[in-house]
């Protein structure tokens, strides 16, 4: 497995300098609107109102997700993730997720996977036209197992303190995104979604990998030590001028990573003089 990722190179500076990767909540996710869908349906007004007319439209009562409206909240909290891709360049990425001539894609081994904490795990987007309520709720539903109506009302009385046991993992409905964004080839990694984490003042408490520098709850810094722990590569964008790669291959040098150059991706194949033919090519046959 080899994963893929472009970002502007003073990120990659502060991966190095932090020794952690910064995975961020959905809620910054600026470019798809329809980012984790189901959360968000779940957690605001409108959305519940979609659910329950799904619901209805079933046959089933709205107290078969009062558990998931409960959970929603803390994994709305607890959710953070970083998105890479098994392509190893894409035009539009380069576009989208560098920074013009000071772009930079870097490149993790299998090996350099397993260096990041035990409990990030990594998941295949899964790319749709539409999102489907109905769908998303019998994804999440399916890994519960089935509940008595009578548990899930009890479950959603005490909405800080759902059971340790049959955790509800919206880890699958994070990873819905629309087909238009399909040549992402995205894989997202994660941290655990927590349902019961505690309370602190009648608010949930941060769950223990919840690391928000400078108190910003959209971001959490997963620590990997020496960036070259998980970090095998580095490449610099189709547009980066010589001084700029330089600058890179002294970065890749002093941390121990691979330098591997340019982007080939917009260099010509043939350079050079375009006159083929001293006199009338007639002449030369």
């Amino acid at each position: 497995m080899q994963l893929f990722r472009v970002m502007p190179f003073n990120r990659l500076e502060q991966v190095a300098a932090q020794e952690a990767l910064a995975f961020v909540s959905y809620r910054v996710f600026e470019d798809d609107p329809h980012e984790a869908s189901l959360i968000q349906a779940l957690t605001t007004n409108d959305g519940l109102r979609d659910v329950f007319q799904v619901l209805k439209e079933h046959g089933e009562m709205p107290a078969t997700v009062l558990p998931m409206i409960m959970a929603a909240r803390s994994a709305d909290a607890s959710a953070y993730m970083q998105c890479w891709t098994r392509t190893p360049e894409h035009n539009l990425m380069w576009e989208r997720y560098g920074d013009g001539q000071n772009a930079v894609r870097v490149r993790m081994t299998e090996a350099g996977f397993g260096r990041l904490p035990g409990w990030i795990s990594s998941h295949e987007a899964r790319y749709e036209d539409t999102f489907d309520i109905w769908k998303e709720l019998q994804l999440v539903k399916s890994a519960l197992g089935p509940m008595s109506v009578s548990t899930m009302l009890t479950w959603s009385s005490v909405p800080s303190r759902l059971p340790q046991s049959g955790v509800i993992d919206f880890r699958h409905s994070l990873t819905f995104k629309l087909a238009a964004y399909a040549h992402e080839n995205e894989i997202r990694l994660m941290t655990p979604i927590m349902n019961d984490f505690g309370t602190t003042s009648g608010k949930p408490k941060p769950p223990p990998w919840v690391n928000s520098p400078g108190g910003n709850s959209n971001v959490t810094l997963v620590p990997i030590g020496p960036i070259q722990n998980v970090i095998a590569s580095v490449m610099v964008g189709p547009q980066a001028d010589d001084e700029f790669q330089r600058q890179v291959e002294a970065f890749c040098k002093t941390n121990g990573l691979e330098y591997e150059g340019k982007s080939s991706l917009r260099t010509r194949r043939y350079t050079g003089s375009k006159k083929i033919f001293t006199s009338d090519p007639d002449d030369s046959v």
